[in-house]
């Protein structure tokens, strides 16, 4: 009764919404922008519903017309319903900035360090309930690799790429990170416990993502939001709970989250103050922010490199000075690789990593038309597969199944004997299939892609899984001899644990009692900050605010990589849109600030 109570409250404000807004006229840019934006996200929605609730498009259900008829009308009305939304930031007036200078001077050395402290005072419950921290699987086949363990067999690794000499370590992760990780754990195991390694990374971590946030909040300061906001945004930031789980979280992903936002509060203090350019400490941070991301994750240096061509276009009066800036993480990086190669001897990455959704497409083919493949594509894809196991295996939401067979589950890449003229076959091959239908490529897509950017995708939270990317609570659970190493004589592992239960317990409580919470609960959802950048982007195009773009590219720019990642609304692959959440909204707010509405310079 008190759903359907609600639901109709929700459809009367909704209706007189549409009939006010309806004599609303937006600018024909916003119409073109606000248009496309609301068609997509209202696409995906259904598409959501349909992949959901059939895993296909429901063509051959029972009461299929009827079910692609409710299909096509959920798309007409989120699609129009958003489309009347986006008009909203036309017709109210903003009260969030203000002329006048704030009273929370966080210029002062001491102010900036107080607040930093104060986020990490918060946050040190959490560090003290999930000591020594918290780790994905990822970062667990890390420290295997440096302390001399082949995990080739888990993420497979073709056997082409492997020769006699070569190190343990894999370019599968950014081996520079591998390095950091390793080092710092062998240290604090000569100091006689590995688990201060851990605690190590994870209040590093801790204290770079707390002051770059309260960095944020400075900039927020220059854009002259009121003394208030930046105190809610203070709260936000040490109350709310995923940033400390995500901070005190040891994984490549966190610290490369943090260094985006940190890259695009760097350049929007340089769009406020273009002394920024030749002053030394702001010259460092830019340095490191994009060297960060470089050696974090692999795809960083396509984002960095982006980012950075976006600011050479923006800032063409510094364009010697960005050039020479910006080539140093560049040179870094190649360097780091040359030697990786030649003196420390890295296996390179499998370039079978790239290839998530042509293998989620090919596994789909064979699912759906297994007597519509010829003799020779078959042979063709025996080479680089076992077929079967690829059919039986493959999973809609993720693509590691068919790349990871190796570790415990049947195998599905031949990683033993595929090589690159077999892979060059198999993209021959794939596009033959795509030719003759079309159709199914599309759909493994959509299925593979579209909890980014649905509506409907909700987080949830469960006593009996702790240590997952959405809510890390501790470390992954494996056999004790599994990932057992070994340096200097000492043997030592990171393992689940059920120390401090009762802590973790409350702090399982808390969560669920904020996710009860209508509005609090969307703030858990990576997809809210991913539709809310697109959003952003839309208002930005259509304002002309082209500014923007150079500070911004580098958030934007996680969208394809999130669309082509190896997992269906990966939250870990939209940890930089959580991160930069709150940037993103302040961002939108000053675009359509009067004060900043007329301005140049943003």
């Amino acid at each position: 009764m008190q759903t359907s109570l609600q639901s109709m409250i929700t459809s009367v404000a909704i209706i007189c919404f549409m009939y006010w807004s309806l004599d609303k006229r937006p600018a024909s840019q916003l119409r073109l922008y606000g248009g496309i934006l609301s068609f997509i996200i209202g696409f995906f929605t259904t598409m959501g519903f349909f992949f959901s609730s059939f895993n296909n498009l429901p063509l051959a259900e029972a009461h299929s017309t009827i079910i692609l008829v409710i299909g096509f009308l959920k798309a007409i009305s989120i699609s129009s319903l958003l489309f009347q939304l986006f008009k909203i930031p036309y017709f109210v007036k903003w009260h969030f900035q203000t002329i006048s200078a704030t009273e929370l001077q966080l210029t002062k050395p001491r102010i900036f360090i107080g607040v930093t402290l104060f986020i990490i005072l918060c946050w040190s419950a959490y560090l003290f309930v999930l000591y020594p921290g918290t780790m994905s699987w990822d970062t667990l086949n890390q420290l295997a690799e440096f302390f001399g363990k082949h995990v080739t067999n888990i993420y497979p690794t073709g056997h082409y790429l492997l020769h006699a000499g070569q190190s343990t370590i894999s370019d599968h992760h950014p081996y520079v990170s591998t390095l950091i990780y390793g080092s710092v754990v062998k240290l604090a195991v000569y100091c006689g416990s590995a688990k201060l390694g851990l605690f190590t990374l994870s209040l590093l971590q801790t204290i770079f993502s707390a002051s770059v946030l309260t960095y944020s909040i400075l900039i927020l300061q220059k854009l002259q939001f009121r003394t208030r906001w930046l105190v809610a945004s203070i709260l936000f930031y040490a109350l709310f709970p995923l940033f400390p789980l995500y901070s005190i979280f040891v994984v490549k992903n966190t610290v490369y989250s943090i260094s985006v936002l940190w890259f695009s509060l760097l350049i929007i203090h340089a769009m406020l103050n273009k002394s920024l350019w030749s002053t030394p400490w702001w010259i460092i941070s830019i340095i490191l922010s994009l060297s960060i991301q470089i050696f974090n994750i692999k795809y960083g240096f396509y984002v960095a490199l982006v980012a950075s061509i976006s600011v050479l276009f923006t800032f063409k009066t510094q364009g010697k000075r960005i050039f020479a800036i910006f080539f140093v993480p560049i040179l870094l990086f190649q360097s780091s690789y040359m030697i990786g190669r030649t003196i420390l001897h890295i296996i390179p990455g499998d370039p079978v990593e790239m290839y998530s959704i042509p293998f989620q497409q090919t596994a789909r083919y064979l699912r759906t038309y297994p007597n519509d493949v010829t003799v020779q594509e078959r042979k063709t894809l025996n080479r680089m597969f076992d077929v079967s196991n690829m059919k039986k295996l493959y999973n809609p939401n993720t693509s590691d199944p068919l790349k990871s067979g190796g570790g415990g589950v049947p195998t599905v890449y031949r990683y033993k004997s595929a090589n690159a003229q077999d892979l060059k076959e198999y993209r021959k091959v794939w596009l033959h299939m795509f030719l003759k239908h079309p159709g199914i490529y599309f759909a493994a897509f959509f299925n593979q892609t579209y909890q980014y950017l649905s509506l409907d995708s909700r987080p949830s939270l469960t006593v009996k899984d702790l240590a997952t990317d959405d809510f890390p609570l501790n470390l992954p659970m494996h056999s004790p001899k599994q990932y057992e190493f070994t340096t200097n004589g000492k043997r030592f592992t990171f393992n689940y644990t059920t120390r401090k239960q009762h802590g973790r317990n409350i702090i399982i409580i808390f969560c669920n009692l904020l996710l009860s919470l209508p509005i609090i609960s969307i703030l858990f959802r990576g997809t809210t900050f991913f539709i809310a950048s697109l959003i952003l982007l839309m208002y930005v195009l259509a304002e002309h605010r082209y500014r923007w773009i150079a500070a911004l590219s580098v958030i934007w720019m996680q969208i394809p990589f999130c669309l082509l990642s190896p997992v269906n609304g990966s939250q870990r692959y939209m940890y930089p849109f959580l991160f930069s959440g709150l940037l993103i909204i302040a961002s939108l707010i000053t675009i359509f600030s009067k004060r900043h509405h007329a301005s140049s310079i943003v």
